[in-house]
Protein backbone atom coordinates (compact mmCIF):
# COMPACT_ATOMS: atom_id res chain seq x y z
CA UNK A 1 0.00 0.00 0.00
CA UNK A 2 1.26 3.43 -0.87
CA UNK A 3 1.26 5.93 1.99
CA UNK A 4 -0.30 9.05 0.56
CA UNK A 5 -1.00 12.46 2.06
CA UNK A 6 -4.67 11.54 2.14
CA UNK A 7 -3.89 8.41 4.17
CA UNK A 8 -1.69 10.39 6.61
CA UNK A 9 -4.52 12.88 7.14
CA UNK A 10 -7.04 10.07 7.62
CA UNK A 11 -4.88 8.12 10.11
CA UNK A 12 -4.30 11.34 12.08
CA UNK A 13 -8.08 11.69 12.39
CA UNK A 14 -8.41 8.06 13.52
CA UNK A 15 -5.70 8.55 16.18
CA UNK A 16 -7.40 11.71 17.36
CA UNK A 17 -10.70 9.87 17.75
CA UNK A 18 -9.01 7.09 19.72
CA UNK A 19 -7.42 9.63 22.10
CA UNK A 20 -10.69 11.53 22.45
CA UNK A 21 -12.55 8.33 23.28
CA UNK A 22 -9.95 7.38 25.87
CA UNK A 23 -10.30 10.76 27.57
CA UNK A 24 -14.11 10.59 27.53
CA UNK A 25 -14.01 7.10 29.03
CA UNK A 26 -11.63 8.20 31.80
CA UNK A 27 -13.81 11.20 32.64
CA UNK A 28 -16.92 9.01 32.75
CA UNK A 29 -15.19 6.52 35.06
CA UNK A 30 -13.92 9.29 37.34
CA UNK A 31 -17.37 10.88 37.51
CA UNK A 32 -18.99 7.57 38.38
CA UNK A 33 -16.38 6.78 41.04
CA UNK A 34 -16.69 10.20 42.63
CA UNK A 35 -20.47 9.86 42.79
CA UNK A 36 -20.07 6.35 44.23
CA UNK A 37 -17.60 7.55 46.90
CA UNK A 38 -19.91 10.42 47.87
CA UNK A 39 -22.89 8.04 48.13
CA UNK A 40 -20.85 5.52 50.12
CA UNK A 41 -19.67 8.28 52.45
CA UNK A 42 -23.29 9.32 52.98
CA UNK A 43 -24.34 5.74 53.66
CA UNK A 44 -21.50 5.24 56.15
CA UNK A 45 -22.24 8.52 57.92
CA UNK A 46 -25.94 7.74 58.27
CA UNK A 47 -25.52 4.14 59.42
CA UNK A 48 -22.66 4.88 61.80
CA UNK A 49 -25.15 6.86 63.88
CA UNK A 50 -27.24 3.68 64.14
CA UNK A 51 -24.68 0.86 64.29
CA UNK A 52 -21.76 2.60 65.97
CA UNK A 53 -18.13 3.50 65.37
CA UNK A 54 -17.02 -0.02 64.37
CA UNK A 55 -19.16 0.17 61.22
CA UNK A 56 -16.37 1.37 58.94
CA UNK A 57 -14.03 -1.40 60.08
CA UNK A 58 -16.72 -4.05 59.56
CA UNK A 59 -17.67 -2.69 56.14
CA UNK A 60 -14.01 -2.64 55.06
CA UNK A 61 -13.61 -6.30 56.08
CA UNK A 62 -16.86 -7.38 54.40
CA UNK A 63 -16.06 -5.55 51.16
CA UNK A 64 -12.51 -6.96 51.08
CA UNK A 65 -13.92 -10.47 51.39
CA UNK A 66 -16.46 -9.85 48.63
CA UNK A 67 -14.10 -7.94 46.30
CA UNK A 68 -10.58 -9.20 47.15
CA UNK A 69 -8.92 -7.74 44.03
CA UNK A 70 -10.53 -4.30 44.27
CA UNK A 71 -8.49 -1.46 45.72
CA UNK A 72 -9.89 1.60 47.46
CA UNK A 73 -12.08 -0.15 50.00
CA UNK A 74 -9.65 -0.28 52.91
CA UNK A 75 -10.58 0.95 56.38
CA UNK A 76 -8.50 4.08 55.86
CA UNK A 77 -10.08 4.84 52.48
CA UNK A 78 -13.58 4.31 53.86
CA UNK A 79 -12.87 6.84 56.61
CA UNK A 80 -11.68 9.26 53.91
CA UNK A 81 -14.81 8.60 51.84
CA UNK A 82 -16.92 9.42 54.89
CA UNK A 83 -14.96 12.64 55.40
CA UNK A 84 -15.37 13.45 51.73
CA UNK A 85 -19.14 13.24 52.10
CA UNK A 86 -19.12 15.27 55.31
CA UNK A 87 -16.96 17.95 53.67
CA UNK A 88 -19.42 18.29 50.78
CA UNK A 89 -22.64 17.67 52.70
CA UNK A 90 -24.95 20.63 52.08
CA UNK A 91 -28.43 21.58 50.98
CA UNK A 92 -27.16 22.00 47.42
CA UNK A 93 -25.40 18.66 47.43
CA UNK A 94 -25.90 17.74 43.77
CA UNK A 95 -24.14 20.84 42.53
CA UNK A 96 -20.91 20.30 44.52
CA UNK A 97 -20.83 16.61 43.60
CA UNK A 98 -21.24 17.49 39.94
CA UNK A 99 -18.45 20.07 40.19
CA UNK A 100 -16.15 17.64 41.96
CA UNK A 101 -16.87 14.99 39.35
CA UNK A 102 -15.46 17.29 36.69
CA UNK A 103 -12.10 17.42 38.46
CA UNK A 104 -9.29 15.00 37.81
CA UNK A 105 -8.33 12.04 40.01
CA UNK A 106 -5.19 13.78 41.40
CA UNK A 107 -7.35 16.63 42.68
CA UNK A 108 -9.69 14.15 44.31
CA UNK A 109 -6.72 12.49 46.03
CA UNK A 110 -5.61 15.89 47.35
CA UNK A 111 -9.15 16.52 48.56
CA UNK A 112 -9.19 13.20 50.44
CA UNK A 113 -5.86 14.12 52.03
CA UNK A 114 -7.18 17.53 53.06
CA UNK A 115 -10.27 15.94 54.56
CA UNK A 116 -8.02 13.66 56.58
CA UNK A 117 -5.81 16.54 57.74
CA UNK A 118 -8.63 18.85 58.75
CA UNK A 119 -10.75 16.18 60.36
CA UNK A 120 -11.80 16.84 63.93
CA UNK A 121 -11.78 13.15 64.76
Amino acid sequence: MEITAEYRYWITEVKSKVRSSQIKAAVAVNTTLIEFYWDLGKMLSEKENIWGRKLVENVAKDLKMEFPDMQGLSRRNLFNVKKFFQFYDSELVQQPVALIAEQSAPRLYILFCLCAIFSTE
